[in-house]
């Protein structure tokens, strides 16, 4: 059945985007599960921050590696080397799959070897214990981004041919190996099971682009490697991508860094407030942009630019659609999420209220971020990758700037007091002066890419037709009428699943209901073609 799956294909963007999008929320549910189990099983605390810090440096191997053959970088080649024949094409995976091992194998050789000084000097906030566990975690971790890079070789051959189902598939299989290590491996091994369910996570990343890639015959037949001047020609490419993620990845570390400076349990708080934060914005943004590349790349590739226009301002629409409700309910029910997703007895009332508010921080910037990664693609598409470099770094400094003003006046407590609420905990004020800085600067950083886009292409009105300010009235109207039936209806607050699943229940539907409605006097055309794929896919 899994087979049968793997090897099926998908030709359109609307069904593309339905595959990604369910096994996107499917991989959301499990990467939720995982954090709760993690929160009942360790709480925020000494433990969780230690485990969750030690991603960054394996993280940042994958971005400066594996990012190099992105989608957005190789599919364009891979198109490029099919019109050449069969053999070129083989030749050309070939080259491409031994030259990256050899390539990534080097570079994570350098980081093992790194990987003490770097724990120092970036997470010198932790204690001598926690430093060394850092190091030895990392170390092991080190082995996931050659497998989840060599398998790009293959998911990106598997989405030029329209197989969608093996890349969609990748977080579902991720998320249950490292719920496998953390329920059964564990309590045998402690902490290295749940390590190892990470590598053998990373390792059915690969193994499940295999199947489509054998059914086109195209698997690796012969040892390869590129000239220098053939490997130097997609650097060129695609160098500025993966330097503009591992700098976003930079600045993560920067704000979990100054996080371990506020005490144990900050890392963490910090940490399941942006895999929350993440949740829409993986749904909505990237399973549209995943699904959309392949067309924007061939229009752009053809010169079909109205093609290309059309769909971009089709598919942003869409996101905004989606986007712009979910971040006003997680701006007014974040305390709610948060508690029905992670409370429990070690992840008590003060933990919920405390990654809440940093939840509702964050929700303020979802629509920005959406945004931005749907216009970086389409940069992408036209081999534009210096504009969201330049961005991106842009971006950064003014973080680390806001980050060091904003501790320096204490803008946390003055917005909390402000807003009538008086916080006197400093962790609490000081992770969320972080995360103030953050939403700040990727606001300055999304309207710089849209004014970089609207330069670049020109006569293009990217929010024209989108209803955009329809959608913001129906989606606050929502919001507010959700609160006040809420305020009307929910049970006294406690640390309890079955209260939190009402306040979910009760904020959801009383939401859902009121945006229905108005999307309904509004007319807006995405609501409406929405609910007309809903009545025929529940009509089959």
């Amino acid at each position: 059945m899994l087979l049968k799956l793997l090897k099926t294909k998908t030709n359109t963007i609307g069904k593309t985007a339905l595959l990604l999008t369910v096994f996107t929320i499917t991989s959301s549910v499990l990467a939720v599960v995982r954090d709760k189990i993690f929160a009942t099983k360790f709480g925020a605390g000494e433990v969780l921050d230690t485990y969750l810090a030690s991603f960054k440096i394996p993280d940042m191997v994958f971005l400066l590696t594996a990012t190099l053959i992105s989608a957005f970088v190789i599919i364009p080649l891979y198109e490029r080397e099919s019109k050449k024949g069969r053999e070129v094409l083989q030749n050309f995976i070939d080259k491409l799959f031994f030259t990256f091992l050899l390539f990534i194998f080097v570079v994570g050789i350098i980081f093992f070897v790194l990987t003490p000084y770097l724990a120092h000097a970036f997470f010198s906030g932790f204690n001598p214990e926690q430093l060394e566990n850092l190091i030895f975690y990392s170390r092991v971790m080190l082995l996931s981004p050659i497998f989840m890079g060599l398998s790009f070789v293959f998911m990106n051959l598997n989405q030029k041919h329209s197989y969608f189902f093996p890349s969609a598939l990748t977080g579902v299989f991720y998320n249950i190996s490292i719920i496998f290590g953390t329920l059964f491996l564990y309590p045998l091994f402690g902490f290295s099971g749940v390590i190892s369910g990470v590598v053998l996570g990373a390792f059915l990343y690969l193994l499940l682009q295999i199947p489509p890639v054998l059914a086109e015959g195209f698997f690796i037949k012969k040892f390869q490697l590129f000239s220098f001047k053939d490997f130097f020609e997609i650097l060129k490419i695609s160098a500025p991508r993966s330097v503009a993620l591992a700098l976003s990845d930079v600045v993560v570390i920067f704000l979990i860094a100054r996080a371990t400076y506020f005490g144990d349990g900050s890392v963490t708080m910090l940490n399941f407030a942006m895999n929350i934060f993440m949740v829409p914005i993986n749904i909505v943004a990237i399973s549209y942009s995943v699904a959309t590349f392949p067309k924007l790349a061939k229009a752009y590739a053809e010169d079909r630019i109205d093609d290309l226009k059309k769909t971009a301002r089709d598919v942003i629409s869409r996101i905004l659609f989606f986007a712009i409700p979910i971040s006003f309910y997680f701006i007014f029910f974040s305390e709610t999420i948060v508690g029905f997703l992670l409370g429990s007895k070690k992840f008590a009332l003060e933990e919920i209220k405390y990654t809440g508010t940093f939840v509702a921080i964050l929700a303020m910037a979802i629509t920005f971020q959406a945004i931005a990664i749907m216009i970086i693609r389409i940069f992408y598409s036209m081999g534009r990758t210096w504009v969201p470099l330049l961005v991106n770094l842009i971006t950064g400094g003014i973080l680390v700037g806001l980050v060091y003003l904003f501790e320096k006046i204490g803008l946390s407590r003055k917005v909390f007091l402000a807003l009538g609420n008086e916080y006197s905990n400093s962790q609490f004020l000081g992770v969320a002066n972080l995360l103030l800085a953050y939403v700040t600067a990727f606001a300055i950083g999304s309207f710089l890419t849209k004014y970089a886009f609207t330069k670049t292409v020109k006569a293009f009105a990217l929010l024209k037709g989108t209803q955009i300010f329809g959608k913001i009235f129906t989606s606050l109207i929502s919001a507010i009428s959700a609160k006040i039936i809420f305020n009307l209806l929910a049970p006294p607050l406690e640390n309890s699943f079955l209260i939190f699943t009402a306040d979910l229940l009760i904020s959801g539907i009383s939401f859902v209901l009121v945006f229905v409605i108005l999307a309904e006097l509004l007319k807006d055309k995405n609501y409406l073609s929405f609910k007309k794929k809903l009545i025929l896919l529940f009509k089959k």
